[in-house]
């Protein structure tokens, strides 16, 4: 007994062992990863070396596309702005240049003005010494085509006051290098704190008094004079950032290192005492911009536990930075109501740009700070949950039944609503799960969901694919749905539209193809839009953003690491830079972002980490409040297929006259098209009846308005209240078509009387009838319109295609603009819109 006790107890002792040991090398692996990974993210952070060369100090190569040189800014000037006649324009040109690449700098001046005139191009140099220099060196070349003059005035100043001038001549249609001793600009005795440098064009100097200069390689020299295009010898910011050959990486490899850019972003552009996070930055070298976005701090208090657990930082980093920015905001961010302002300065907190309070852009600060607060515990839970319980939901409201999407000092509540499918989902649940301020769960079914459907996909219709995120970053959806949809089966299927749209127009745009794609708001060459795909309206132009794809990765893995993979291949030495991917590309217009944008990186980075370990899901739905929220509105396990809304079928009965007894209702929740309403069916309730005999069909309109504005000439009904009735003969309307039908009618009008109009056909039919009964609060139209004028055959069981659509203007509240229609979704095929499927309507016998 005693062998078998001592064996056993030797087995265990081998056991425990093994177990020690096992722990031991597992921990030691774990350190050695977060060694390495620490490595690699501090390496990230030393910037990247800028090339200098001995005895050369460079003023401009212009190859970086910005009125901004090593030494200072530069632009035009004018004697008199106010003197049009006189005039000198700066621009950057790719086709004029000194090497095979980059661009110079053109002049367009121009001094033939009957008032003196003068004016030119001046350069900053900061004071630098030029007291060991010897020359200016530059290149110049004339446009052959607009003339040009043959020498200018070149001027140096110094910080004692001191001036020198010196006019360089000869200059050709070719290019040609000018080198100038710095003794011959008389006037100046001392180079050891330069200023600037000025060009002059003088109108009783130059040679032509209109023209264009090309002017390209401006730097000082000791003595050497540079045999290459500075192109070729000084690398642009975009061109330094090292470019890793991604080949041998996994996919798993090849996201983390997307992931540890994006994160180096939220590190690197945040401020440290505020926790306040760069609303953009450039990708490729420091800028001047000090502007917050609320939103992107929510990102990067997500992004920060995330880059703990990599090893990129340490707990107590992570936990001081989340800290700092927890403490700013409960006391020391203006709040409204517990609400933010979008846009602040990221070292101060004050509203900047008279932006609005914003009611999602605070949402999803919440959800950062709620997620930091699962994560950390104590402390930093202690004070989301502060934060988050101040927050007045219900005022929000802003006395209707959705929810406000902002207010200002200046307007009061936005004009606009969270009332139609988007972004949104993530703050109705924060609203009413709320402790302190909920607003009621039936707000939930305010929102307009319509699923439609592109190519085989079926999706809720909200073009930006970013809307079909960011909700999905902190909540999951997976395997849940209520009584409305999947959201998370509605998102794939968002994703796979949205990159079908685009390979069906890859003979539209070099950016389109199988691997690149992604329509949603970012960067373009225009400044910012929301790009989109239908199901719903599209809008493109060849612009692709990167946290389409990055932000999707749970919903479409296969094709969204495709994609990025194979974009970064091809593009790489244009759209990679120091926090990974630039915010977009557009390839026939050849523009490459050179901004990343914090609610663009943060999709990236923390939709990657949930399609690896799912680690934000599983802290922030351990979230009390969400939970509650989430069986408030009636989420329940399992998936739920997607079915596209139908055409209503609409029956018209028989009858020689109107019909006043059986009528359709037009809801927001099942008609809203655009707009808004503040509380329904107080502001906006419509309702309409249809009938027919062998000559005419008789709508009966009945609307309740709580205010009713009607003074536009027929033509511009639609800018006031009025009913709109489209007719086709044909299975869709196309716009526009001269045998569809768009029919406007408004209860008063200009002349204060009934006014009507066909838009199609640009006239008034005088054979439609129209009467109007007017009452406070209520209006109603009886409208005839003979089936002869829409070409059409009347019989019993026939079925036409139509819709009636209700527009309301409002003064008085703050939801001023709003359209209900039955039944009105564009319909797209092969990537090209194909008309508008119209609900049915049966004539009955």
């Amino acid at each position: 007994m005693k062998k078998i006790i001592g064996g056993i107890v030797f087995l265990a002792f081998i056991a425990g062992s093994f177990v020690i040991f096992k722990y031991y090398h597992t921990q030691k692996a774990i350190k050695e990863k977060r060694k390495k990974a620490r490595e690699e993210f501090l390496a990230e952070l030393k910037p990247t070396p800028e090339i200098k060369i001995p005895g050369i100090i460079l003023v401009a190569h212009f190859n970086e596309r910005e009125n901004k040189g090593p030494l200072g800014n530069f632009g035009s000037w004018d004697k008199d702005p106010n003197d049009f006649s006189q005039t000198c324009y700066d621009s950057f040109s790719p086709v004029e240049k000194r090497g095979e690449k980059g661009y110079s700098l053109r002049i367009d001046y121009d001094v033939d003005s009957p008032n003196p005139a003068f004016n030119g191009i001046w350069f900053k140099l900061g004071g630098v010494d030029l007291s060991n220099y010897k020359y200016l060196v530059l290149w110049v070349k004339g446009d052959e085509k607009r003339g040009f003059s043959k020498h200018f005035k070149i001027e140096l100043k110094n910080g004692r006051g001191e001036r020198g001038i010196y006019y360089i001549t000869g200059i050709e249609n070719k290019w040609k290098e000018f080198k100038i001793p710095l003794n011959k600009f008389m006037g100046i005795s001392y180079f050891d704190d330069m200023r600037e440098l000025v060009f002059v064009f003088e109108d009783w100097r130059v040679t032509k008094k209109e023209g264009t200069l090309y002017v390209d390689d401006i730097y000082f020299t000791q003595n050497k004079i540079l045999d290459k295009p500075l192109c070729e010898i000084f690398k642009t910011a975009r061109e330094r950032i090292p470019k890793p050959d991604v080949t041998g990486l996994s996919d798993e490899e090849f996201l983390k290192l997307l992931q540890r850019k994006a994160f180096l972003y939220f590190w690197q552009e945040t401020n440290p005492n505020t926790g306040l996070t760069k609303d953009k930055a450039n990708n490729f070298k420091k800028d001047d911009f000090k502007v917050a976005s609320i939103a992107a701090v929510g990102f990067a208090l997500t992004a920060y536990p995330i880059a703990i657990e990599k090893g990129w930082i340490t707990y107590e980093e992570g936990l001081q930075r989340t800290l700092n920015t927890l403490f700013f905001f409960r006391d020391k961010m203006k709040n409204v109501h517990g609400f933010f302002y979008h846009f602040v300065g990221m070292d101060n907190g004050i509203r900047v740009w008279n932006c609005e309070l914003s009611s999602i852009d605070t949402a999803l600060f919440l959800a950062g700070a709620l997620f930091a607060g699962e994560y950390f515990g104590g402390k930093v839970k202690q004070l989301a949950d502060e934060i988050y319980r101040r927050v007045d939901w219900q005022w929000m409201l802003g006395e209707g039944d959705t929810l406000c999407m902002g207010w200002t000092p200046e307007q009061g509540f936005l004009p606009h609503r969270w009332n139609k499918y988007g972004e949104e989902l993530l703050m109705y649940l924060l609203a009413i799960g709320s402790p302190t301020h909920p607003i009621p769960a039936d707000t939930w079914k305010r929102i307009r969901r319509p699923i439609w459907k592109y190519n085989k996909y079926v999706c809720i219709s909200s073009p930006p694919l970013f809307t079909h995120q960011y909700s999905h970053i902190w909540v999951d959806f997976r395997n849940k749905h209520d009584e409305f949809a999947d959201y998370f089966t509605s998102s794939m299927n968002a994703t796979l539209a949205n990159r079908q749209f685009c390979i069906d127009n890859k003979y539209n745009s070099l950016s389109y193809n199988e691997n690149s794609w992604g329509l949603t708001a970012c960067e373009c060459p225009a400044g910012y839009r929301a790009y989109g795909a239908p199901p719903g309206y599209a809008s493109h132009d060849g612009t692709v953003a990167f946290t389409a794809c990055g932000g999707s990765i749970p919903f479409a893995p296969r094709e969204c690491i495709s994609a990025l993979r194979w974009m970064y291949n091809q593009y790489k030495e244009y759209v990679w830079g120091k926090y990974g991917f630039v915010d977009s590309f557009n390839r026939d217009k050849n523009w490459y972002a050179d901004v990343v944008i914090g609610i663009d990186q943060g999709p990236i980075l923390l939709m990657v980490e949930n399609y690896l370990t799912g680690f934000v899901w599983k802290y922030f739905m351990k979230n009390e409040y969400i939970k509650k929220a989430m069986s408030l509105v009636g989420f329940k396990e399992g998936s739920m297929d997607l079915i596209p809304e139908e055409p209503p079928l609409i029956t018209a009965g028989y009858k020689r006259g109107f019909d006043e007894e059986k009528f359709y209702k037009l809801t927001p929740e099942k008609t809203l098209e655009y707009g808004a309403v503040t509380r329904y069916p107080e502001d906006l309730a419509p309702e309409f009846s249809v009938s027919w005999d062998e000559e005419n069909l008789y709508f009966v309109v009945r609307v309740r308005d709580n205010e009713m504005i009607a003074e536009e000439a027929p033509k511009t009904l639609y800018k006031q209240d009025c009913v709109e009735i489209y007719i086709t003969p044909e299975e869709r309307l196309y716009w526009g078509h001269p045998l569809h039908f768009q029919f406007g009618f408004s209860p008063s009008g200009k002349n204060g009387v009934p006014e009507k109009y066909a838009w199609f056909q640009d006239k008034d039919f005088p054979e439609i009838q129209l009467k109007a009964e007017k009452k406070k609060g209520e209006y109603t139209l009886y409208i005839t319109i003979p089936f002869q004028i829409l070409n059409i055959n009347p019989q019993a069981d026939k079925v036409l295609n139509f819709s009636i659509a209700v527009h309301d203007y409002d003064r008085q509240d703050n939801t001023d603009n709003c359209k209900f229609n039955l039944h009105f979704v564009p319909v797209y095929e092969k990537g090209s819109q194909k008309g508008f499927e119209l609900a049915k309507l049966k004539l009955v016998k």
